[in-house]
């Protein structure tokens, strides 16, 4: 490519970037640096087609770009992108192809916000944001910190969890109507459970799981597997009672987990009681 086109592209691009029209003029410029761009795109504010080989990003009809997207096609040499028809790629998405290779964003997928791809997404794939982790407790704000090193030594690496929120633990009055606080206290044994043994539960098999030994001989759960679980239970039953539930203490095992042979059905038992 001359010196000359490889200037005209940075321009165009730039243009691109920042102009209004996203449905009419943003495309017709990223179609003159040479991206295959198909009919019905919409291309948002500050998005990032490939600088270095436009000609090597391919967007098909009725595709959305979100703004601040990042779609790069060369990582060592160019590859190829291809985002198919009718895909949603959220804000500040990356979707990097790496030299060589070809990656294909499926037919009617959906790329959420600040998602990294850098393989192939299935048609009508939904790939979730990633969810923020809380780390750690600053005790000195950053914003008031003299020093790197004050922030960093003010920090406190206890668990920490968010606030819950509507899409966090289900709460026994969004259950619906007539349901019992042993039935929101069993949904949140068994999201606990979910989470642990990395399990997929339906209904049909939730009567099979309240036999399942939590603890003592032939439990499911290993000394590790149980810290997890509790902790995995306390945030679920967040909402579900009125007072915080201390798992352990209810089961009366801080240490021996003396309670031997306990049940999933058992402890909902016991939750429910205590809930009373």
């Amino acid at each position: 490519m001359s010196p000359f086109r490889r200037a005209a592209n940075r321009l165009l691009h730039l243009l691109a970037r920042y102009l209004p029209g996203a449905t009419s003029l943003r495309p017709a410029l990223h179609r003159l640096r040479g991206v295959q761009v198909g009919e019905g795109v919409f291309i948002g504010d500050e998005v990032y087609l490939e600088n270095e080989y436009p000609d090597a990003i391919e967007i098909q009809s009725g595709v959305q770009i979100s703004l601040r997207a990042i779609v790069m096609a060369h990582t060592r040499g160019p590859g190829q992108v291809v985002i198919e028809k009718d895909a949603f790629i959220g804000p500040s998405a990356i979707i990097v192809a790496s030299g060589t290779r070809k990656l294909r964003i499926g037919e009617g997928a959906v790329i959420g916000a600040a998602v990294v791809i850098t393989r192939d997404v299935p048609a009508h794939l939904f790939v979730a944001s990633p969810e923020a982790k809380p780390v750690a407790t600053a005790r000195v704000p950053l914003s008031r910190a003299e020093k790197m090193d004050d922030f960093i030594c003010g920090l406190a690496h206890e668990p920490q969890t968010f606030p819950p929120s509507g899409r966090g633990p289900v709460r026994a009055r969004q259950l619906g109507p007539g349901m019992t606080d042993r039935q929101g206290i069993r949904i949140a044994v068994f999201r606990a459970i979910e989470r642990v043994r990395k399990l997929s539960l339906d209904e049909s098999s939730l009567a099979a799981e309240e036999s399942t030994v939590l603890l003592g001989e032939g439990a499911a759960l290993d000394s590790m597997g149980f810290v997890n679980f509790v902790v995995a239970l306390e945030e679920e039953m967040t909402g579900v009672t009125e007072e915080p539930v201390d798992v352990v203490q209810l089961l009366n095992c801080p240490e021996s987990h003396s309670r031997s042979n306990c049940t999933a059905g058992e402890l909902i038992d016991l939750l429910s009681c205590s809930a009373r």
